[in-house]
């Protein structure tokens, strides 16, 4: 017997979607691509995934290594600013590139990774 397998999309972010959930990614917010870096949940609170599902029956679930599912980073608009335009990740062209950060950047990265994070694996039915 040969298992056969399928995959609905052949990049990561859907495809983690689809195996935590049993659902398929094209019935979540996510129609193409990935989780971009500071985008919010794709799993939303309360849906079922396997960690979920085992957990009422005495597994403990872990989830470990990559999550790119979205985390709830609670940044602000404000705050927003002082996240765009590194690495290439610029809108507008070359021209938004921003090289050096400012003490304004460092004092706002501080802020916001000193938060507590929500929205990973802890929030989508895993105990760790």
């Amino acid at each position: 017997m040969n298992p056969i397998a399928h995959s609905s999309s052949g990049v990561c972010s859907p495809s983690r979607y689809t195996l935590l959930t049993g659902r398929y990614h094209w019935r979540s917010r996510l129609q193409q691509g990935i989780v971009g870096l500071w985008e919010s949940p794709l799993i939303p609170p309360g849906r079922l995934t396997i960690a979920g599902l085992a957990r009422p029956h005495g597994y403990r679930t872990v989830c470990v290594g990559k999550w790119h599912l979205g985390w709830d980073w609670g940044i602000s608009p404000e705050e927003r600013k002082h996240f765009v335009g590194f690495g290439g990740q610029a809108r507008g062209g070359a021209a938004n590139l921003i090289t050096t950060a400012s003490d304004a950047h460092r004092a706002t990265w501080q802020a916001v990774f000193g938060r507590p994070l929500g929205g990973g694996p802890c929030a989508a039915g895993f105990d760790t």
